[in-house]
């Protein structure tokens, strides 16, 4: 595509960041004039460090950069990638997080720090690489980056606010650093005036990891099929379910996601969604819930397909019952800015490993407690029109049913059932499978 493409993108970018309330409405302040200095600096040293790292340690082609090259970027514009598919759908977003935090540590609120991915993005595509700007890349950093910027600049804020002395205080300072580098690096250059500049936000954390036995079927039935080791967590962020009656951005958020350990059956899901701007509404009974705006990141890859989605839209959780931990209903109807999906007839007819298209997600979920079980029905369901590739159209479906018992205090025994289904318009990728899981899981 040419240049075209990118006149549209960069419109709706301008559109997204002048309806957003900071950016509309924000008021000029000591503290944004005295850092923004920091926040260009450090967004622009990410990548010139990434360059470097790729120019003279891989030796990659495509960091041979010069001012031709540049040239020949602007000339040209953007194009779609077909990189693979974990480095577009999961690099490229980690690296927008890390635009995002050099402006969020600095002084700058969640609306704010969206310029600075687009910024940091788009001298990436145009200036850092030797091969055409890519367009899915330039979509894919600032809107999927901000969200996970947002999510590690709270955790790790959280895992740094803490009495823990001795291997727990550096467990946690770890595990900070690992999920946001520009917090370390900051801490190291500015000191402990990072920290009292972003105060930790007081919101309940709860960690649940689980492991066990995970099958997945294909042309074989499901039981018969080799089981496989994998590793998984749900991490609840802040409560929807509490007393204030306005939620800002990722006041609370939830991410599930497992891994299989199996090198011979490699596999990763992530299920993520976060409000971004939510009421409370109640219930006669007493029950309560939230209705919003959220924003959903996934991501499923295993050797039945692969996909992933990053849109916005309108959401609610909610527990209409006096007793409100019996039980909670969750639903999500959202657009797709962009998603990815794989498809054997685009690969057969035009070499590309995944179709990129846009469209929209639904997603249901009813969880039941009843005394010492637990059960939860999920349906997730996203439709793709595609921008690039073969097919015109697909739809992905994913069923899943758990049920779980408490052997004691933070510590369950469970067993889920899931079912993937894929549909597309040409019929080459249609298939439907299998999945199922035993596991252990404690609450932390």
């Amino acid at each position: 595509m040419r240049f075209s493409i990118s006149r549209y993108s960069i419109i709706i970018y301008l559109l997204l960041l002048c309806s957003s309330p900071s950016f509309a409405e924000a008021e000029t302040s000591e503290l944004h004039e005295a850092y923004l200095d920091r926040a260009l600096i450090q967004t622009t040293a990410s990548n010139i460090l990434v360059w470097f790292y790729d120019y003279a340690v891989l030796q990659a082609s495509w960091a041979r950069i010069s001012p031709e090259t540049w040239q020949k970027n602007l000339e040209h514009g953007f194009v779609w990638d077909g990189a693979w598919f974990f480095t577009n759908q999961i690099l490229h977003p980690y690296h927008g997080s890390i635009y995002y935090n050099a402006a969020r540590l600095n002084g700058f609120d969640f609306w704010e720090s969206f310029p600075f991915t687009v910024y940091g993005s788009l001298m990436w595509e145009l200036f850092m690489e030797r091969d055409y700007p890519s367009m899915n890349d330039f979509i894919t950093t600032p809107l999927a980056g901000t969200a996970m910027g947002e999510v590690t600049y709270r955790l790790s804020l959280s895992f740094l606010n803490s009495d823990a002395k001795g291997y727990k205080r550096f467990a946690r300072e770890i595990a900070a650093a690992i999920l946001n580098p520009v917090l370390a690096v900051n801490r190291l250059v500015y000191g402990e005036e990072v920290l009292q500049r972003n105060p930790s936000p007081k919101e309940d954390l709860t960690l649940t990891i689980y492991s066990g036995i995970n099958r997945t079927g294909d042309a074989y039935p499901l039981f018969l099929r080799t089981p496989h080791p994998f590793l998984g967590f749900l991490l609840i962020y802040g409560d929807p379910f509490d007393e204030r009656e306005r939620y800002l951005p990722f006041d609370a958020f939830r991410i599930s996601s497992a891994w299989d350990l199996d090198y011979t059956n490699p596999g990763w899901e992530i299920f993520a969604s976060g409000i971004l701007y939510g009421r409370k509404i109640y219930f006669p009974n007493g029950g309560r819930g939230v209705l919003g705006i959220y924003q959903h990141f996934d991501y499923l890859q295993n050797f039945v397909y692969k996909f992933a989605s990053n849109g916005i839209g309108l959401g609610t959780e909610m527990r209409p019952m006096k007793q409100m931990d019996l039980f909670e209903l969750q639903f999500h109807l959202y657009g797709i800015i962009l998603g990815a999906l794989d498809s054997q007839y685009t690969m057969s007819t035009e070499g590309g490993e995944y179709i990129f298209g846009s469209g929209a997600a639904a997603k249901l979920g009813v969880n039941f407690v009843f005394d010492e079980f637990s059960s939860s029905i999920f349906y997730y369901k996203y439709w793709f029109y595609t921008v690039r590739g073969a097919d015109s159209h697909n739809t992905v479906g994913i069923f899943s049913f758990s049920l779980e018992h408490s052997l004691k205090k933070d510590f369950r025994i469970g067993a889920e059932l899931h079912i993937y289904d894929r549909w597309s318009n040409v019929g080459v990728d249609n298939s439907s499978r299998m999945g199922a899981r035993t596991y252990l899981s404690h609450t932390l």
